[in-house]
């Protein structure tokens, strides 16, 4: 009876002994690694009109009147530019955001000034194009000039448009 209690003991203890080598085996084989997450919110993008596009006073004339980016007037054929009325300038628009990003820019390649049933068509530059890069600060302006295609005999009045510009991250 001893010696069975013995024997009895001596398996038990050699079971847990192969019970903790098999867990030692498996766990010895595990492997784990850390990563981080992040993530960042940034700036939204916002963009501010501080001036309007304007051709300022003029008799018609087959030609066009040009406004460049910097607001300056210079004129085609045979318009003829007056110096009174409003001061010609080039449309002007704050954009911030987030510092140093890139964004595109939606500006129309043309835009129909009407008077009522009449129409002038003026072909739209700006200064940075299609994609822009904000400053270190967050910031850039936005200048559009262009040129107005005016007719022999254009019908006198005051002639508008919507300038619509829009800007969005890369």
């Amino acid at each position: 009876m001893k010696t069975q209690n013995i024997f009895r003991k001596l398996f038990f203890i050699a079971g847990c002994a192969a019970i903790a080598c098999i867990v030692n085996v498996n766990d010895s084989h595990a492997a784990s690694a850390t990563a981080a997450a992040n993530g960042k919110v940034i700036v939204p993008i916002q963009i501010l009109k501080t001036g309007d596009l304007n051709f300022g006073s003029f008799l018609a004339g087959a030609g066009t009147v040009v406004v460049d980016n910097a607001g300056a007037r210079t004129k085609t054929g045979a318009v003829a530019l007056a110096s009174s009325g409003t001061a010609p300038s080039a449309a002007a628009f704050d954009i911030s955001g987030e510092p140093s990003a890139t964004y595109s820019i939606s500006v129309p390649a043309t835009l129909d000034l009407m008077n009522g049933a009449n129409k002038m068509v003026a072909t739209l530059t700006n200064n940075i194009g299609t994609t822009g890069t904000l400053s270190a600060g967050g910031t850039q302006t936005l200048n559009i000039g262009g040129s107005l295609a005016v007719a022999d005999g254009q019908a006198s009045g005051a002639y508008t448009a919507s300038l619509i510009v829009s800007v969005d991250y890369n």
